[in-house]
């Protein structure tokens, strides 16, 4: 087995993982993507430990399914071994015990977390927090969250109602496909460009349901950065011809509201 490009496994029994540290070593100068899927239940901590040497410098798309076995702390040690990491997909499950573990994942462009439904909004949150210990020191560009209870994506996107991103940064292209997907939005928090204003000013009559809608500033100066907080004007026209639901806008700290 040499040559290989790109592997990926469903459901890997012991058996098979047992020899893919092995395989991996002898595809360490070609593999580029690693993903294991679905039920990855055989997958150990000892397991996972064991990969990240052969694919520490080459691999830059890695997917991992469930395993109970690990915990965050185990995949996020394991993520801090192959930092060069451009693409990241992994399937989330509701853990109690906050990770100690923030890898710095400084290439990573991709991001999907495939994960159940949330019923409440202390699951959202944990979720959130998750995603954000993961993407902190990432220049995300697109960021998928798949509900496992759901065929398709764009299902979740209709019934998502609170998204906060924190301080990874949207591009405008993803930030209309958010807007223009996640229809049933409640609270919104996103990072990104000057001109993320004027784009959901366009959107915000369609989010019928969003109440608060909170925008960091990013990747522009200072000044222009404050000039696009503090114009009052459009800020007037998104509250008072946005989503009549809007009643809270901030704008890098600055506040306005109905």
């Amino acid at each position: 087995m040499t040559g290989l490009d790109s592997l990926t496994i469903h459901d890997p029994s012991r058996a098979v993982l047992w020899l893919l540290p092995e395989w991996l070593g002898r595809l360490s100068d070609s593999l580029t993507r690693l993903h294991l899927l679905d039920n990855c239940g055989s997958v150990t901590p000892g397991v996972l430990r064991s990969l990240a040497p052969p694919i520490r410098e080459r691999v830059r798309s890695f997917a991992l399914g469930i395993s109970y076995s690990l915990t965050d702390d185990d995949v996020l040690d394991f993520l801090s071994q192959i930092p060069d990491i451009r693409h990241l997909d992994l399937r989330y499950y509701f853990q109690l015990k906050a990770p100690l573990t923030k890898p710095r994942l400084i290439h990573l462009r991709s991001f999907t977390v495939r994960h159940h439904s949330m019923f409440n909004r202390f699951e959202a949150r944990f979720l959130c927090k998750w995603i954000r210990r993961i993407i902190s020191s990432s220049p995300i560009e697109t960021l998928r969250l798949i509900s496992k209870d759901s065929e398709e994506a764009a299902r979740q996107a209709v019934t998502l109602r609170f998204l906060d991103l924190g301080g990874a940064f949207v591009g405008l292209d993803s930030l209309r496909r958010l807007l223009g997907s996640c229809v049933s939005l409640e609270e919104l928090h996103v990072a990104s460009g000057e001109k993320v204003l004027r784009i959901f000013a366009e959107y915000a009559p369609r989010l019928t349901r969003l109440h608060t809608a909170s925008f960091d500033i990013c990747n522009v100066s200072r000044k222009k950065a404050r000039a696009v907080a503090a114009d009052e004007q459009l800020a007037g026209k998104i509250i008072r011809g946005g989503s009549p639901s809007l009643r809270r806008l901030v704008v890098n700290d600055i506040c306005w509201e109905v």
